[in-house]
């Protein structure tokens, strides 16, 4: 909240999905190889792509406090939660490898958080492998989640 007040974002209010694909396709690291089948999915389910490596800090603390459900590849941007209320992540990591710091920050912050491992790396190392995950997968994962909200 402190840090709210002091940002001029009113503006840019209302002018966001409150569905949002974190995208992270201009860095060479942590990529969704198969992101163009994973945004068509999204899309269906009323998902924007949103890079916040792009937007002003003005836009993303508007984007996160109207957002209600934000999915992407793990990256610095799920720290922008700090600005969501009771919102749901699905943080989608590189196969075999979590790095948990942000996943236990919106725990904190009481959020729903969620965590897919990709299926297949393709490049990269670690952390950083660029891989493919399956859209059943992710899909499988929304359709639970739009159940337990209608409940």
């Amino acid at each position: 909240k402190n840090i709210k007040k002091n940002i001029n974002y009113e503006k840019h209010k209302d002018k966001f999905s409150t569905r949002v694909y974190l995208t992270r396709e201009n860095f060479d690291s942590r990529n969704i190889i198969n992101r163009s089948e994973i945004m068509s999915l999204l899309k269906e389910y009323g998902f924007e792509k949103y890079d916040p490596s792009e937007m002003s800090i003005q836009e993303q603390v508007a984007l996160f406090e109207q957002g209600n459900i934000f999915i992407g590849p793990n990256g610095s941007a799920f720290s922008n939660m700090i600005f969501s209320t009771g919102a749901t992540s699905i943080q989608i990591y590189p196969p075999e490898f979590l790095k948990m710091r942000l996943y236990e920050v919106n725990c904190i912050m009481g959020h729903q958080t969620n965590i897919l491992l990709g299926d297949k790396k393709t490049s990269g190392y670690g952390h950083n492998s660029n891989f493919t995950i399956s859209t059943d997968r992710i899909e499988e994962l929304l359709l639970e989640l739009d159940s337990n909200n209608k409940q």
